[in-house]
């Protein structure tokens, strides 16, 4: 049997054991020492934590994520998974109902002083002035005026700036903003 090129466990794949292939999939260090899993016991936010490095200004969770990039932990002690940035807000400013927003944009960043908490509004107003979405976010006063509207579709959307489709979806009530 043949082993890794750089320990001497058995090879799995390119040339490396398990532990050198994960390793080189994610970009980290070949060779760092070894860190097991986290004992039993450690909260969500040291393994967040353990699991992050420094890149340029922001705190990046380099482990597994969601598909918008941001980071995903598992709960020690359940068979359930958390937003990594989520498990650091917790940590520091209890749990919450309300989302966490990056003020970096960077979806890996848990730096705490690029999280706060917001609104789903606050959310949208910041992605959309930034850059990072379409349209623009409605407030609940005017998501009423827009299914209350006799008008045409096409009138209301243009009123708005938003879509004809979306005021579509906000009349049928599939949509909520």
């Amino acid at each position: 049997m043949t082993t890794c090129s750089i320990c001497e466990r058995p090879r799995y794949c390119k040339g490396f054991c398990k532990l050198h292939y994960d390793r080189s999939r994610i970009g980290a260090d070949m060779l760092a020492p070894y860190q097991p899993h986290s004992p039993a016991g450690t909260s969500a936010y040291d393994k967040v934590m353990a699991m992050s490095v420094w890149d340029g200004d922001c705190f990046v969770f380099n482990r597994a994520t969601n598909e918008g990039g941001y980071g995903r932990i598992g709960i020690p002690g359940t068979d359930r998974a958390m937003l990594a940035h989520r498990a650091v807000m917790e940590h520091h400013y209890g749990k919450s109902d309300l989302e966490v927003l990056h003020s970096c944009d960077n979806p890996p960043c848990v730096r705490i002083e690029h999280l706060s908490y917001g609104t789903r509004l606050d959310n949208n107003t910041d992605a959309i002035t930034k850059g990072r979405q379409r349209g623009r976010a409605l407030a609940d006063e005017e998501v009423e005026a827009i299914r209350v509207d006799p008008r045409r579709q096409v009138d209301i959307a243009a009123d708005y700036g938003i879509s004809q489709a979306h005021v579509s979806r906000i009349k049928t009530g599939s949509r909520r903003r």
